[in-house]
C-alpha cells in the first residue's frame, strides 16, 4: 500500500495536541481562552485516533502476518519501539533523581526505583500483569497498550486461519470487549481502562481498513463528511448532548469519519515532508514529557520562571521538535539500522 500522507498529517496534529495537553497538565498552566487541559473539551480521547491509525496501518499486512513466526513478527515491532523508549526512560530517571536531590520530592510523585525503571523500559507499567502506577515516562502507556494490541492481532489472525473465519470477527470482538472494559470500569490484568481504549480503537482501525478496501469509497466519503459535520456541529452548538460521552463520540463517531475523509483526500497531499515530520513526531511523543521534566528541574535548580503563555508553549514545542529531529537522524535511524542488521531483519 502506498503511503497515505493524510494519515501522517493526522499524526502530526495529534502529537502537537498531546504536547500542548501535557504542557498545561504537567506545568500546571491555565490560559485565558483556549485550554488543552482542564478546558471544556476533553483532550485525552485524541489517543484513540493514534490507536485507530495504528490498527489501520496493520491492515495491508494482515494476509502475510503468518508468513513469519511470532518471534520474528514481535521483534520487528519491538525494534521500532523499544530502543528510543529505553533511552528516554534512562534519561528521565537521571533527571528525576537530580530533581529529587534538589527539592526533596519526586517529580509528579513518581519515585525512581530499580523496578520502576526496569518495568518502564520494558513497557510493563500499564494494563499488564504489574500494577506499578505511573511509569518513569507516563505518556508511554500508549506504547504499552500498542504492544498488547500487536500481540493479540497476531493470535487473532492465527486463530482465524485455524477456524477458517475472517479475522474481522476477532477484530469486532475486540472492539466490543474494549468498549465494555471502559464502560463498565473493569480493572484486571490486561483489562483496564487504558487497554480497553486501545483494544476498541486499534481493532476498529483494522475494520476501517477492511471497509475502505471492500466498500464504495464514494459512500464512505459521504458518510465521513456528514458524520464529521454532525460531530462538529454538536461540539460547537449542542455541546450538552456530547459532554457526558465525549470519548465515545470521538472514538466511535468522529475519528472513523475523519479517517474516511482523510483517505478520500489522500491525493491532495503528496509531499514527502509529511512522512518525514510524521516519523519525527514519534520522537516528539517519546520525549515531550522528558522535556517538561527538564524545564521543571531547571526551574527549581536555578530559579527560572516560565511565563504561562501560549508563546511559551509554542517555543517549547518548536524546541522539542528540533531536538526530536536530531534524535531521529542521529540516534533512532542509525540504532534501528544496526539492530536490524545484527538480527538479520
Amino acid at each position: 500500500m502506498k503511503r497515505i500522507y493524510t494519515l501522517d498529517i493526522f499524526k502530526i496534529v495529534l502529537t502537537v495536541l498531546v504536547v500542548f495537553h501535557h504542557f498545561q497538565q504537567v506545568l500546571n498552566v491555565h490560559f485565558d481562552g483556549v485550554n488543552f487541559y482542564g478546558g471544556t473539551i476533553d483532550m485525552y480521547p485524541i489517543l484513540e485516533l493514534f490507536f485507530l491509525i495504528s490498527g489501520f496501518m496493520c491492515g495491508p499486512a494482515l494476509a502475510k502476518i503468518l508468513d513469519e513466526n511470532f518471534g520474528k513478527f514481535f521483534i520487528k515491532k519491538a525494534i521500532r519501539i523499544y530502543p528510543m523508549v529505553i533511552v528516554s526512560i534512562l534519561t528521565s530517571s537521571v533527571i528525576m533523581v537530580l530533581y529529587y536531590h534538589t527539592t526533596g520530592a519526586w517529580f509528579f510523585d513518581i519515585a525512581v526505583t530499580f523496578w520502576r525503571v526496569f518495568s518502564s523500559a520494558l513497557l510493563l507499567t500499564t494494563g499488564g500483569p504489574f500494577a506499578n502506577g505511573l511509569a518513569i515516562n507516563p505518556p508511554l502507556w500508549y506504547l504499552c497498550v500498542l504492544i498488547y494490541c500487536y500481540i493479540i492481532l497476531y493470535f487473532i489472525v492465527w486463530l482465524s486461519k485455524k477456524l477458517s473465519i475472517s479475522p474481522m470477527i476477532g477484530a469486532g470482538f475486540m472492539v466490543v470487549l474494549g468498549a465494555c472494559i471502559v464502560s463498565y470500569g473493569w480493572s484486571f490484568p490486561f483489562f483496564t481502562s487504558e487497554t480497553g481504549r486501545g483494544y476498541s480503537s486499534f481493532f476498529l482501525g483494522l475494520i476501517v481498513y477492511n471497509m475502505w478496501l471492500k466498500l464504495s469509497h464514494r459512500g464512505l466519503t459521504i458518510y465521513g463528511i456528514i458524520m464529521t459535520a454532525i460531530c462538529a456541529f454538536g461540539f460547537v452548538y449542542k455541546f450538552e448532548y456530547i459532554q457526558s460521552n465525549q470519548r465515545e463520540v470521538m472514538a466511535y463517531m468522529l475519528w472513523p469519519a475523519l479517517m474516511f475523509v482523510g483517505l478520500a483526500a489522500q491525493n491532495l497531499f503528496k509531499l514527502k515532508i509529511w512522512g518525514i515530520l510524521s516519523a519525527i513526531s514519534f520522537e516528539v511523543y517519546i520525549w515531550h514529557f522528558v522535556g517538561l521534566l527538564f524545564m521543571a528541574f531547571l526551574g527549581v535548580k536555578y530559579g527560572y520562571t516560565y511565563p504561562p503563555t501560549h508563546k511559551t508553549m509554542i517555543i517549547f514545542l518548536l524546541s522539542l521538535w528540533a531536538f526530536s529531529a536530531i534524535m531521529y537522524y542521529l540516534v533512532e535511524k542509525p540504532l534501528t539500522k544496526k539492530l536490524k542488521k545484527r538480527l538479520g531483519i
